[in-house]
Order: C-alpha cells, then structure tokens, then sequence
C-alpha cells in the first residue's frame, strides 16, 4: 500500500510540472510580477564602518576577491 500511494504521489507530481501550452514570450510580464530594485529591500552594511579591524580585512578581502 505505502509503494502505491507513492507511486501515485510521483506521477502527480510528475504530471504537475508539465509546461503551460501557450510558450513565454519574452519581454512579457506576468500580472502581479514587478522587479523591484534591491535597494528597496535591501541595504548592505557599510564596510569602512566596521569596528572590528580584523573582520573589516576579512570584508575588503573577499570583496577584492570578487
């Protein structure tokens, strides 16, 4: 019974991730869907302002990294 339900539980799974019939086009917007900057949900702390000296060199490196 267990094998069963989940075999019946991965096909509808399965089933469920098919793609729509009608293709995206691009440049089109879903409704609801608007990019919001990152800004405007999220600020990264100032580097230059962290007290700790060993940690504010471990920022800049990884920064320089990337």
């Amino acid at each position: 019974m267990k094998a069963f339900l989940i075999i019946i539980g991965l096909a509808w799974f399965l089933f469920s991730c098919q793609p729509s019939d009608k293709p995206k086009i691009l440049g089109e917007q879903e409704v609801g869907m608007q990019a919001q900057p990152t800004s405007a949900f999220w600020q990264p702390a100032d580097v230059f302002e962290i007290s700790d000296k060993k940690k504010s060199d471990e920022v800049l490196y990884g920064r320089d990294l990337i």
